[in-house]
């Protein structure tokens, strides 16, 4: 009997996981603008710093310290996954941007109609490095593992890459 509700919660789970994921990935993104002097200064290395922000060695650094207690590594360790976040909604608004410059171009018919494909591969694509990227976050607010900001970071590149051919033109 144990094994029999263990399998449907688990299958209701997974249903609800999966519908959750579908129904967010098939929203239209929110408006937010964008004008070609945004496209002119985008670059996804503006998100570099990212990776710095928390390198064991500075809070290694602080912890040799006179004065040092465990609580100012807390505080740092607290502020600076604060600024990541702030990050993550940039990043995030910044994604949302180019799908929405590729929506344009489809319906403006100045794009292949494969750019659709590809727009929802890359969605799904930065939706598995956002949340990636989110759950490192938690877990390292109590110090455990490292947050890779390296595949989400690439995401966002490769999307805009993919974009620039089509949108150079429309400019």
């Amino acid at each position: 009997m144990t094994q029999v509700v263990t399998i449907i919660l688990t299958a209701a789970g997974l249903t609800a996981g999966l519908t959750w994921l579908f129904w967010r990935l098939a929203l239209p993104a929110p408006y937010l603008s964008f004008s070609p002097d945004w496209w002119e200064h985008f670059s996804a290395e503006r998100y570099l710093p990212l990776a710095h922000l928390l390198r064991e060695e500075d809070f290694a650094f602080l912890r040799t310290q006179p004065g040092y207690h465990p609580e100012l590594g807390r505080q740092l360790r607290r502020r600076r996954i604060g600024i990541c976040r702030a990050y993550l909604s940039e990043i995030r608004q910044d994604f949302l941007r180019l799908q929405g410059i590729g929506q344009a171009l489809l319906a403006a018919g100045q794009a292949e109609p494969e750019l659709q494909e590809l727009l929802f591969r890359q969605r799904i694509r930065f939706t598995q490095s956002w949340w990636s990227v989110r759950v490192q976050l938690e877990m390292q607010r109590f110090g455990l593992g490292r947050v890779d900001f390296a595949g989400l970071i690439g995401t966002l590149d490769a999307s805009a890459s993919q974009l620039r051919p089509a949108l150079s033109p429309a400019l």
